[in-house]
């Protein structure tokens, strides 16, 4: 994983909007990095770093994680926000 500014950048927002913790936010933000660079320089699966979470797809996926957190009555419902975001 390769910290990208952009990723970072969306940390920051998400701490200084959000006001929690760094973990979860800098987490929230380095998803895609954390699955999609190792499908590509370690298992070789993908064509290139940015594949699957970095895509349409990733982000229905983490919508709808959000949705049925909020669905659930997720006692962490800004940490759902987080990762929807």
């Amino acid at each position: 994983m390769y910290p990208v500014p952009g990723h970072l950048a969306y940390a920051v927002l998400g701490k200084r909007y959000f006001n929690i913790d760094w973990i979860p936010v800098i987490a929230g933000a380095m998803l895609p990095d954390l699955i999609d660079k190792p499908l590509d320089d370690i298992f070789h699966i993908t064509p290139y770093g940015r594949y699957m979470m970095h895509s349409l797809l990733g982000m229905a996926v983490c919508v709808s994680l959000r949705i049925i957190s909020l669905a659930g009555g997720s006692r962490f419902p800004i940490l759902s926000a987080i990762w929807g975001i």
